[in-house]
């Protein structure tokens, strides 16, 4: 029997007396904490030994990577940058049919303007779009993704949530398109990320965000910029920014 952060759990014992245990993802409370474990093994005559210990749990996401720039060759995106971190980023390319694939980039601090730059092998072209993800030493990941000008029309976002949500979205980045449009409801937002529940949306006064059935429930501050914040059905809540146009 394993005792974890005080709730009883089976473990699975071969005839060798090798243990294993699956602790389900609901017994694990969320954040940063030193989770208690007790393994009490009893044998063939009811000998019991019992061994105490703790495991360091860390559920806490990182920060959705914040892009700085990006850079532009032709007929596509040659690179970005992003604020230095201790995480390990990555950049994914978001294609025309709304699978993803990975990046090839080489990245470089510089640490005088805070910010890594990411030169890719290939450019991105002209309609695609970015997700760039930050994974902490626990391995939790945080997204954001990032719509890209497509110069020959207006930046129309379509999420497809089934694939995007294994990059755990909580930020969409609209400040690079030129009038960026999005559309979301409920059941997109809540497939994003299996963080939380929660999307932070930035933009500028060109961009659009239509949520139907939202409900406005009043402002917020997020490092130094004003949101509205919207709840969209029982569980979603939307952080927009203020300068965004928001149909409900």
């Amino acid at each position: 029997m394993v005792n974890f952060d005080g709730a009883n759990h089976s473990a699975t014992v071969d005839a060798a007396g090798n243990w294993s245990l699956t602790i389900p993802p609901g017994a694990i409370r969320p954040g940063t904490y030193d989770a208690a474990i007790v393994v009490t093994a009893t044998d063939a005559v009811g000998n019991v030994a019992t061994l105490s210990d703790t495991l360091a749990i860390d559920t806490d996401a990182p920060e959705g990577p914040v892009i700085a720039s990006y850079t532009r060759d032709g007929d596509g995106i040659r690179g970005i940058s992003t604020e230095i971190n201790d995480d390990m980023i990555e950049v994914h390319q978001v294609n025309n049919n709304g699978t993803v694939t990975e990046v090839d980039a080489t990245s470089v601090d510089i640490p005088q303007i805070n910010e890594t730059n990411f030169q890719f092998g290939t450019q991105v072209p002209d309609g695609s779009h970015l997700v760039i993800t930050a994974t902490d030493d626990a391995g939790n990941t945080s997204g954001t993704y990032v719509v890209l000008d497509d110069e020959s029309v207006n930046s129309e976002v379509a999420l497809n949530s089934d694939v995007l949500g294994d990059y755990n979205i909580e930020t969409i980045d609209l400040s690079f398109a030129e009038e960026g449009n999005l559309t979301i409801n409920e059941a997109t937002l809540l497939d994003l990320s299996s963080n939380t529940n929660e999307l932070q949306i930035d933009g500028g006064a060109d961009d659009t965000v239509t949520v139907t059935g939202a409900v406005r429930a009043g402002s917020t501050i997020r490092d130094g910029q004003s949101y509205d914040i919207y709840t969209l059905g029982e569980e979603g809540t939307l952080y927009i920014d203020d300068d965004v146009t928001v149909v409900i």
